[in-house]
């Protein structure tokens, strides 16, 4: 089981949900984990409760669970996640069962997630990336786009209004941006968006901000 998580918000609570799915032969080793799980979590503050439910669709050689864990607010969920006692639970977890069992976490759709296909390593991603890294992706792409339909756009409508033009081109951008330009940049970058090293840090930043100054020096 890794350390990643993802969040989602549903009226007033929060909830986080992880799924598990491995041999049917591992059953009561993995109902037994997540009961352990939970009753970890219910001494926290801020628990509301947790649940385990199977997945029956499976064959009889595998099972699926799916925990559901809610708390009060994303503060107090987060301190559990990232409580020293439950580093211990995933680490004795990983123990026993770690190289039989998928873990998976639902995707979140924070910031510009939904455009960016990150890579999940096991243990190594968060369940997104920094909402910075995602913006300075988007105006890398964005900004070319801008200058390159701006151009273009009123000599292909030389008789459309100025508003109308600024609406074809936004909308063309953000099309091209979120099914074309941001996922490639993404991909290309996706060592950047998941890297937790400073050195890695500047080093993509820097390829990007070089990319920007590239086509606003090519504009001028």
């Amino acid at each position: 089981m890794t350390n990643q998580h993802d969040v989602f918000r549903a009226e007033e609570n929060v909830h986080f949900i992880v799924q598990l799915e491995g041999n049917a032969d591992d059953r009561e080793k993995l109902v037994a984990a997540q009961q352990e799980f939970q009753q970890a979590a219910s001494r926290f503050p801020g628990f509301l409760s947790a649940e385990t439910k199977e997945i029956s669709e499976h064959s009889d050689r595998v099972i699926r669970l799916v925990g559901i864990y809610s708390f009060t607010s994303a503060e107090t969920l987060v301190r559990w996640l990232e409580s020293d006692e439950r580093r211990m639970l995933i680490k004795r977890f990983d123990n026993k069962l770690g190289r039989r069992v998928l873990v998976q976490y639902p995707q979140s759709a924070a910031g510009f997630t939904a455009w960016l296909h990150l890579p999940v390593e096991r243990g190594h991603l968060p369940s997104h990336a920094p909402r910075w890294k995602m913006c300075l992706i988007v105006l890398a792409a964005l900004y070319p786009l801008v200058i390159t339909l701006g151009a273009w756009i009123p000599q292909w409508l030389p008789r459309a209004t100025k508003p109308s033009l600024q609406l074809l081109t936004a909308a063309l951008a953000v099309t091209a941006m979120g099914f074309v330009f941001v996922p490639i940049i993404g991909w290309m970058m996706r060592s950047w968006l998941a890297t937790e090293r400073w050195t890695g840090h500047i080093t993509g930043s820097i390829l990007l901000a070089g990319l920007i100054l590239v086509v606003w020096l090519i504009a001028h």
